[in-house]
């Protein structure tokens, strides 16, 4: 019985449908929206990376700052959803 592949976006791990599937610059599948605003914002960690980072914190200050950049991530996905 053969199985199926299901390629995830590197940025935000979630399944990209073979029709929305990009590739980028090393090969790896990703959504166009995740591409952009990680292009638009390189240095930023993605959203998998800080609520991982978010789970592990202690200090209560540094896991508020990770929760507002989360927020502004995901605030920026949904406005760009909205232009696509």
């Amino acid at each position: 019985m053969a199985t199926h592949f299901i390629p995830t976006c590197w940025i935000c791990d979630k399944p990209i449908a073979m029709e929305n599937c990009k590739v980028d610059e090393y090969g790896n599948g990703v959504h166009e929206q995740c591409y952009v605003a990680r292009l638009a914002h390189p240095n930023r960690k993605s959203l998998v990376e800080l609520c991982a980072l978010a789970a592990k914190e202690q200090d209560p200050q540094r896991l508020l700052s990770l929760v507002q950049e989360i927020d502004t991530l995901l605030e920026g996905t949904e406005r760009l959803k909205k232009l696509g």
